[in-house]
C-alpha cells in the first residue's frame, strides 16, 4: 500500500472509529507487515482457491489479497459496516493491485455468521476481534467458520499480544468472566488446530497471527481436537 493510500484508510478508519468500536475492536488500520502474514498461505504455487475475508476494514489486508489473487481464485470480502464496504468498493475499482480482478471478488455487507452455505471456502483470513464480542457471539463465530470451510481448510486470524491479559485487571466480574469464556474457546481451537503462529511487533498495537488447519471432519456442536497431529 502507498503512504497515500495508507492515510486514506488511516482516516477513514478513524472517522468510522468514534462510533463504531465495538464492530472495530481495534485503535489503528493493520500494518502491511501484518497484513504479509495474514496472506501466507496464498503464496507460492498452488491451485485456484475460494478465500473469503471476514471484517475487512479499510481494506489493508484485502489489498494484500489482491496482490496474491491468482487466475481462477474467487473472493468474499465480508464487513457489517457499510462505510468500510464503499470505501472498499472504491479502492477495487481503482487501485491497480485489483486491475483485472474485479471480476473475482464479491463484497457483502453483513455479519459473518449470516453467509450461507457448508464447506464453502479453501480458505478463510479473518480480521474479526473476538476479544470484544460476548462469548456466546465467539462461540457462534467459530462454528461458522467451521461450517464455511471445507474439509482440511485453512484460516487465519490475528490477535493483539496481551490484549485480554491487560483487561484483566481494570475489569469488572461481568466482563472477566467473558473474557474467560474466550480465552477458552479461543484456547481449544488454538490447541487442536493451530500450526503456525508468528509475532507481529511492526503494529499498533503488536500482534500475533493465528494460522489454523480444521481436520477433515468437526463436531457441529464444539471443537473436536484431531487424532493425528496438524
Amino acid at each position: 500500500m502507498s503512504l497515500r493510500h495508507y492515510w486514506q484508510a488511516a482516516s477513514q478508519f478513524v472517522g468510522a472509529l468514534g462510533t463504531n468500536y465495538k464492530q472495530i475492536g481495534a485503535i489503528a488500520p493493520s500494518s502491511r507487515f501484518l497484513a504479509r502474514e495474514m496472506t501466507f498461505h496464498l503464496r507460492g504455487e498452488r491451485r485456484p482457491l475460494r478465500i473469503l475475508e471476514a471484517g475487512a476494514g479499510t481494506g489493508v489486508v484485502t489489498v494484500e489479497i489482491g496482490r496474491q489473487m491468482r487466475p481462477g481464485d474467487w473472493l468474499d470480502v465480508v464487513e457489517i459496516n457499510p462505510k468500510f464496504t464503499e470505501f472498499l468498493q472504491k479502492r477495487i475499482d481503482l487501485e491497480t493491485v485489483f486491475a483485472g480482478k474485479q471480476q473475482q471478488i464479491r463484497l457483502i455487507t453483513a455479519g459473518l455468521e449470516t453467509i450461507p452455505g457448508d464447506s464453502v471456502y479453501d480458505a478463510i483470513i479473518s480480521g474479526l476481534p473476538l476479544n470484544i464480542f460476548p462469548s456466546g457471539l465467539v462461540r457462534q463465530i467459530l462454528k461458522t467458520y467451521e461450517r464455511l470451510l471445507v474439509p482440511g481448510g485453512t484460516l487465519t486470524w490475528f490477535e493483539y499480544i496481551g490484549a485480554r491479559q491487560m483487561q484483566q485487571p481494570f475489569a469488572n466480574k461481568h466482563k472477566r468472566l467473558r473474557l474467560f469464556r474466550i480465552a477458552r474457546l479461543v484456547g481449544e481451537y488454538v490447541q487442536a488446530y493451530q500450526f503456525r503462529r508468528k509475532s507481529i511487533l511492526v503494529n499498533l498495537p503488536p500482534a500475533f497471527v493465528r494460522h489454523l488447519r480444521l481436520p477433515k471432519t468437526v463436531q457441529a456442536n464444539g471443537v473436536q481436537h484431531p487424532s493425528a497431529g496438524l
